[in-house]
């Protein structure tokens, strides 16, 4: 099962459901929430271990935490770009998806 967007809501359902259903373990994105501890925290309770992915939930009683490190990707990212255009590059925009919106930023 898998939420077909970014929904916090619809994350928190499939969580519960998984739940109810006493899957073997759970990976999934987590927010840092609330809501989202208590399910992680119940599904712990009930011997299901959950592990996050890409955001983590620190106070929750999740299994383990799987991440990448975001600056090294960009910067790994722009010496490929760098690479890409024959040390021509003039200007770099990134495009960073933050709870909020969208954050522009050039370099």
């Amino acid at each position: 099962m898998c939420p077909r967007f970014s929904d916090i809501r619809e994350e928190l359902k499939y969580i519960d459901i998984a739940t109810l259903a006493k899957v073997d373990g759970i990976i999934t994105h987590a927010f840092n929430t609330e809501d989202f501890t208590k399910l992680i925290d119940r599904a712990y309770y009930k011997g299901i271990p959950v592990i996050t992915l890409e955001n983590d939930n620190n106070k929750s009683k999740r299994y383990a935490f799987v991440g990448t490190n975001s600056f090294e990707i960009g910067k790994k990212a722009a010496l490929l770009l760098i690479k890409a255009t024959g040390e021509g590059l003039r200007l770099l925009l990134f495009l960073i998806a933050i709870p909020m919106g969208i954050l522009l930023k050039t370099i």
